[in-house]
């Protein structure tokens, strides 16, 4: 993977490349010794960004003898400044109390701009002085204000899988200045898969997150096998294990954490979208260790998939199955929850748009369709006009609430304010 490429000068190239099996800054210059490129910085962490949307960047030029960069490394954002000449690294020391995620930074020789996401604020433009390191936020994305003492930060957290390999994900505790847990009370926790599924868990002030924290719920992002940020070996140790190891990863992720006295064992939850919604059926699938999950728009026929998918992401589906269109048939049977629907015990909600041409509909209808047959407890429900991915704020407002009826009513919550009255396909004739 090669990206980001920029003339530094008339003769000379940086971009960032994933040769070492991390994505770092290269050069490629008359100095150089012959034609190959050589490191601008050589460490374990990530400079680049997911290539799922265009625009990013992650570095930019400042002057002519350095680069301002931010990277991830064990999980957590950094910025730094690099000397081409020197190629060492200095920490800018300013950001790393508020500043969680940097999608775009462009430079000068004086400062720097850039959309930056934060712990306690909504993502904003913002300027860095390079010389002072005075940093000022130019222009907020929204005007919205949470009490700091209701946030709850998130914290890098790695974990083994059960295959003995090191996991990562960001975890929130609940936090809420208004309210106390009881004494010895264990929170109920959300196991949040992300999609993509090469993705990775947002960084930063999430409000859907903090919808959960600051009602009492403990919540895991996990950065499964496969998820970028840790370099490309973890990234592509997913490839022909797509519904296995993912799977594997967040069971591992929600005992471990409950191990740790972070969550109750007996109350503890799964959600995901798209990608991450398959994560959700194909855990629930092969594990009884949640009592509930959401699935959101979520693949549960790889067949079906293969068949609606964009161009974008066609030859994506046979790389994380390891299928070719010889074996599509007997690993996609395998491999889709559809197939194997009789095994789900745990009650589920599903959530649609009817107008999803990724995910049609008929997946996540069918899915519930089944659980019903079967007696289990299920919910489905669909918003008319929207696609793959809720962009109405009425209808996501709407989802959050239903997703809270429904654990509410699974986990026995005792709630203060009001909520949709959720009908419960088989559950005590709700």
């Amino acid at each position: 993977m090669r990206f980001q490429p920029q003339w530094c000068n008339e003769s000379s190239l940086i971009f960032i490349w994933n040769n070492s099996g991390w994505g770092n800054l290269y050069l490629l210059a008359p100095e150089c010794s012959g034609t190959e490129p050589v490191p601008l910085i050589g460490i374990p962490a990530e400079f680049g960004h997911p290539q799922w949307v265009f625009g990013m960047t992650s570095y930019a030029l400042v002057g002519d003898d350095s680069v301002i960069a931010r990277y991830i490394k064990d999980g957590a954002l950094h910025l730094g400044m690099v000397n081409i000449q020197t190629r060492k690294i200095t920490l800018i020391d300013v950001l790393q109390n508020d500043v969680a995620g940097i999608e775009a930074i462009v430079a000068d020789g004086t400062c720097a701009c850039m959309i930056a996401s934060f712990h306690h604020r909504p993502p904003a433009v913002c300027r860095l002085e390079i010389a002072s390191g005075d940093f000022s936020i130019l222009q907020t994305s929204s005007d919205v204000s949470v009490a700091e003492e209701t946030i709850s930060v998130g914290v890098p957290v790695t974990f083994s899988s059960t295959r003995d390999e090191k996991c990562y994900g960001i975890y929130y505790a609940p936090a809420n200045a208004q309210y106390c847990a009881g004494e010895d009370e264990l929170p109920p926790m959300i196991v949040s898969a992300h999609g993509g599924p090469t993705a990775m868990a947002d960084r930063g002030l999430k409000l859907k997150i903090q919808y959960w924290t600051s009602r009492g719920f403990a919540y895991f992002d996990v950065d499964y096998t496969g998820s970028f940020g840790y370099g490309t070996a973890y990234r592509k140790a997913l490839d022909g294990y797509w519904g296995i190891r993912d799977a594997e990863d967040v069971i591992a992720a929600a005992r471990g954490l409950a191990a740790q006295g972070k969550a109750d064992k007996n109350r503890l939850l799964i959600s995901g979208s798209s990608a991450g919604g398959y994560t959700v059926l194909s855990v629930l699938v092969n594990s009884d260790v949640f009592a509930a999950g959401a699935a959101y728009y979520g693949i549960s026929d790889m067949a079906k998939l293969q068949e609606t998918t964009h161009k974008f992401e066609h030859g994506y589906i046979d790389t994380l199955m390891g299928s070719t269109p010889d074996t599509r048939a007997e690993i996609f049977a395998a491999r889709s929850p559809i197939c194997d629907a009789d095994k789900i015990t745990s009650p589920v909600i599903f959530f649609q748009g009817a107008d999803d041409r990724v995910v049609p509909r008929d997946q996540s209808k069918a899915m519930a369709e089944n659980l019903d047959k079967n007696g289990v407890p299920v919910v489905y429900v669909e918003f008319a006009g929207e696609g793959h991915g809720f962009r109405k704020a009425q209808n996501i407002e709407a989802a959050l609430e239903n997703e809270y009826a429904f654990y509410a009513k699974i986990l026995g919550l005792a709630i203060t304010h009001d909520l949709p009255d959720l009908k419960i396909l088989n559950f005590g004739g709700a």
